[in-house]
């Protein structure tokens, strides 16, 4: 398995051993890790569901186990954005621990609705897949955290393929560049939430000039 480090300069991975020791880890090459871990952490929402479906699990263990799959994925997919987990401050605990509450408070009704007997199998299984699709915007946050960190104060959102685009990203599209956090959050604060590979830049000013860095797109995650 690889080793990378995070290179804060410029907010990139490169190689940490082996033949490509300090060159960059390409874009493809993170895509790759974290499409691989959403779809690991899809495996083991479907597991327990399955499990539960067939009165393997109670719903208290379903969710116990859902919770601590939520978890893991938020706060590996933040990390992964931020620089590594060792970069994580104060400020970055509290939006992990607000965004866990929001969604622990989701996860709660939701066992609550399979215990009152309100959904199909069908529904339970789409609706338990969905939670591991919350890795695209937790890595987005930890990237704006990252660019913050890195003195950038503007951001603008980038539809590239407008066809393919909800109404909400258009209209954030419009806006041009606004102070950081203005915009909300690509696969989040959007109609087309985690369907969303919309972009967003960072610039120290309103041109995007000096270091801006696009952290997504819609051909797949860009670094």
């Amino acid at each position: 398995m690889n080793e990378f480090t995070f290179d804060s300069k410029v907010r990139r991975y490169r190689y940490a051993s082996g033949s490509r020791s300090g060159q960059f880890v390409s874009n493809k090459a993170i895509v790759e890790l974290v499409e691989k871990y959403m779809v690991q952490q899809r495996l083991n929402v479907a597991t327990l569901t399955d499990d539960l479906l067939s009165d393997r699990i109670t719903v208290d263990a379903w969710q116990s186990g859902v919770a601590s799959n939520l978890k893991s994925l938020h706060i590996n997919a933040y990390s992964l954005g931020r620089g590594g987990i060792g970069r994580l401050d104060s400020s970055d605990t509290a939006s992990l621990e607000s965004r866990l509450e929001s969604e622990f408070a989701y996860l709660d009704k939701f066992a609550e609705d399979i215990e009152g007997g309100n959904l199909s199998d069908a529904n339970i299984r789409n609706r338990a897949t969905l939670y591991p699709d919350a890795s695209y915007s937790q890595w987005q946050l930890g990237r704006q955290a990252a660019a913050v960190d890195s003195g950038e104060e503007f951001e603008i959102w980038d539809s590239p393929d407008d066809s393919a685009s909800c109404a909400d990203c258009l209209a954030k599209s419009q806006l041009g560049w606004q102070p950081v956090g203005t915009l909300g959050v690509p696969g989040a604060s959007v109609k087309c939430l985690s369907r969303c590979r919309c972009t967003k830049r960072f610039g120290r000013d309103r041109s995007g000039g000096e270091v801006g860095i696009i952290i997504g797109s819609r051909d797949g995650w860009t670094l």
